[in-house]
């Protein structure tokens, strides 16, 4: 829907910046973001993409062990049911068992790659929304095609250079039911 609205009823989205380089003061800037979602509404703010440039930058398994965690802690929290989380970072790799590393199933990581580390921080309420009638996996498999269309080596060239103008005119393949999903936003809104 835009940079700055998100969700279903759509919301604003925050870009929160962490320049901290250990892990404590990451947690302390994402726990700050959770209650900040808590204590407003849905409408004013649905999403926030906590930025953490100076974090692991080059350490994809570092990363992997904040998310582990902090995936970790709602659930020991009993906060995954208002909060959910989706972790990016530049040498981001899907550990599902498929073909992802020089095969041709590489170009599907970039769906979840990014100049900087950050954690995108969801409600729960409205990813359930936004995900029905939509069957299980196949937002997943629209997005893995449409990044093979663009092609490994032309993904890695724009997230090194920051630069998707080549991304501008390309024709992608839609999601399923998302004119139904975004037709049902608007009347929300």
């Amino acid at each position: 829907n835009g940079v700055h609205t998100a969700g279903v009823p759509m919301g604003g989205v925050t870009y929160p910046l962490c320049r901290a380089e250990g892990a404590e003061a990451i947690y302390q800037a994402f726990w700050e973001q959770v209650e900040e979602l808590a204590l407003t509404d849905e409408k004013t703010l649905a999403t926030v993409l906590l930025i953490t440039p100076d974090f692991a930058q080059y350490s994809v398994d570092a990363y992997d062990a904040l998310a582990d965690s902090l995936g970790a802690a709602l659930v020991n929290l009993g906060l995954e049911k208002d909060l959910q989380l989706v972790f990016f970072h530049p040498e981001f790799t899907f550990r599902d068992g498929k073909e992802r590393m020089g095969g041709e199933g590489e170009a599907a990581n970039f769906a979840r790659r990014s100049p900087y580390p950050m954690i995108n921080l969801l409600r729960t309420p409205q990813v359930r929304d936004a995900q029905k009638g939509i069957p299980t996996g196949a937002v997943y498999d629209v997005n893995e095609r449409n990044m093979a269309t663009v092609g490994t080596e032309t993904l890695r060239e724009m997230l090194q250079a920051r630069d998707w103008t080549g991304l501008e005119g390309r024709s992608w393949e839609p999601h399923p039911t998302r004119a139904k999903l975004e037709t049902k936003a608007r009347q929300n809104f």
